[in-house]
């Protein structure tokens, strides 16, 4: 799971995700030694922390965000209030597809970059 990841499905979003984020889609890093994630999420920057134990995992809400203003949040807002939901993960296709799940759903799936 460590390394960069660019989402490529968010479950419930507006609209599929090359039309949320037509210019740059977000990315999400994962740092295990420093137990920190980072990204972008279409629009803005941010960091936080994150904690692990076997397949679930759990996004601190209180993460550092930049505030630019975009033409349209809904993309951002959609893919920052699924990580919140994000309860567990897997990773498949030989590491080259990471979900992220809540529940028993992948609400949110990446590939690495």
């Amino acid at each position: 799971m460590i390394g960069l990841w660019e989402v490529n499905y968010i479950m419930n979003a507006p609209k599929p995700v090359g039309e949320l984020f037509p210019k740059v889609k977000p990315t999400i890093s994962f740092d295990s030694y420093k137990n920190s994630v980072s990204g972008m999420s279409g629009c803005n920057n941010f960091n936080g922390e994150f904690t692990i134990s076997g397949k679930s995992i759990k996004i601190d809400e209180a993460m550092a965000l930049t505030r630019k203003m975009c033409p349209d949040m809904a993309g951002e807002q959609a893919f920052l209030e699924t990580l919140k939901k994000v309860n567990a993960y897997s990773v498949t296709d030989q590491g080259k597809t990471l979900n992220l799940i809540m529940g028993d759903l992948a609400v949110m799936r990446l590939e690495r970059k």
